[in-house]
């Protein structure tokens, strides 16, 4: 897309050889930081392209860094969708949350826009969503309260091009004419 002219990458966890099996890495990256690597690629698909990586987690990012027209989460934690979902309604930015289900072979992006008068994430939340909260698993050997969903990489990147998609739409509405 020719008109994404800044990215950044936020993600806390390093590739581990657990990766290698479902996500698109070589062995050379196991060890590396997952938004340094991304980052890398990314660069070198469009040099033109400005990449920030960050090794954090959102929470933890100033949200004027993360102002953006679009900002896409592709996390395995409702804590992190919470908080993209806090700094999307607050910059006034459109959230596209996209999520998998390895059993059934599912991939779905959520088109969250900006503004009082839309729904958000969490507006479709009950009790269940809330109790799970403060769940997270991560690929870095920290706590881990679910195991891996043993999904494929093609699923992800499903996922991925639907958000893709959305996003192009957006940033198509949103250029000058």
């Amino acid at each position: 897309m020719p008109r994404v002219g800044r990215i950044i990458c936020v993600d806390p966890d390093v590739y581990t050889t657990a990766n290698l099996a479902c996500q698109e890495i070589s062995a050379a990256e196991v060890g590396v930081a997952k938004a340094l690597a991304i980052a890398r690629r990314l660069r070198g698909i469009r040099r033109d392209l400005e990449v920030t990586a960050i090794v954090d987690r959102v929470e933890n990012v100033p949200w004027g860094q993360l102002r953006a027209n679009v900002i896409c989460g592709c996390v395995d934690s409702k804590g992190a969708r919470a908080a993209i979902n806090l700094i999307a309604r607050r910059l006034g930015m459109v959230y596209l949350d996209a999520g998998i289900r390895a059993s059934g072979l599912l991939a779905r992006v959520d088109v969250l826009p900006a503004g009082a008068d839309s729904a958000c994430l969490q507006c479709a939340w009950g009790k269940n969503d809330y109790e799970s909260l403060g769940r997270a698993w991560s690929c870095i050997g920290e706590v881990r309260q679910a195991p891996s969903t043993g999904a494929s990489s093609a699923l992800g990147a499903l996922a991925a091009a639907i958000q893709a998609i959305e996003c192009r739409k957006i940033l198509d509405q949103n250029a000058p004419v």
